[in-house]
């Protein structure tokens, strides 16, 4: 019998189908909108059961994910539902490996409803636990760290979907719960091989251009605030990102590489991640002859 795959990702709450479209938007993807309203007449304007595939492409690989939407309306008893989806008989818990709760900024208590799902969660443990606040329908100023904390104490990653970076290489919003799912590991995902053909050189190309422009916006803005990195840590850092260029898998390992210094750069000071994203941005420019 063949392995079952891991790969739904369970979108309970109110405004699922919001969730879901900020998530195709991000992706600059076509929404299948026929698709959910052939669902939606068989099940009488429900958004409970729905599924929505999603074809995940990242530079390093393909998965294709289902979603899973339950709007919890209120004049259902919501922990009889969890109870069904906690049953090992119906199979549900087994594939999911993304757990997504949604609600509405506008309704605080919305949220609580998250709380109850905590026994099918502990249960199966998917990869991935994500709480996601809609938008406030009118611009409005709020508190929410008392379910930031909560969140943080339940291995819940909390997006805020009004949230506006400042950091050009920063992610907020739908940008950062796109980037939330693809981070997992999803059974049955493939390595996406590069043909290295003139289009793909192209693409690489122009991504790395993108980085480089993002990289130096970053560093001219706090070129005032922060000591500037002298020549040898320029160098140093240029051979750490372009020393393996001319080799096949060069330009990935650069990425990779940048991907990394990003990661840290998160659990530096303000100082220091304003001097190191200046080294990397003076090194591309150095390499690029910027």
């Amino acid at each position: 019998m063949d392995r079952v795959l891991r790969n739904k990702i369970l979108v309970v709450g109110t405004g699922v189908l919001d969730f879901v479209r900020g998530v195709f938007k991000s992706c600059q993807l076509d929404f299948p909108q026929k698709l959910v309203d052939d669902e939606l007449k068989k099940s009488n304007g429900s958004h409970s059961g729905i599924r929505i595939p999603w074809k995940i492409t990242t530079k390093y690989y393909v998965a294709s994910v289902d979603f899973w939407l339950d709007e919890m309306a209120s004049d259902v008893d919501h922990k009889e539902v969890i109870k069904g989806y906690t049953d090992p008989d119906n199979g549900v818990g087994q594939v999911v490996d993304a757990f997504v709760y949604v609600f509405h900024k506008d309704n605080v208590k919305s949220f609580e409803g998250v709380k109850d799902w905590i026994s099918f969660l502990d249960k199966y443990e998917p990869s991935i636990r994500l709480c996601a606040a809609l938008p406030f329908k009118e611009e409005k100023k709020q508190d929410f760290e008392d379910i930031e904390e909560w969140c943080l104490d339940h291995q819940f990653e909390y997006v805020d979907m009004d949230e506006k970076t400042v950091e050009p290489l920063d992610k907020g919003g739908w940008d950062l719960a796109v980037d939330i799912l693809q981070t997992n590991l999803w059974d049955g995902m493939k390595e996406h091989k590069s043909s290295h053909d003139k289009d793909d050189e192209q693409a690489a190309d122009e991504e790395l251009l993108r980085e480089l422009q993002m990289l130096k916006l970053e560093n001219e803005r706090d070129q005032g605030e922060a000591d500037m990195p002298s020549q040898s840590e320029i160098n140093e850092m240029q051979k750490l990102l372009f020393n393996d260029l001319d080799k096949e898998d060069g330009l990935d390992k650069a990425f990779e590489t940048m991907q990394a210094l990003r990661e840290q750069g998160k659990d530096l000071p303000d100082e220091e991640r304003r001097k190191l994203a200046a080294k990397v941005a003076l090194s591309f420019a150095a390499q690029l002859g910027v």
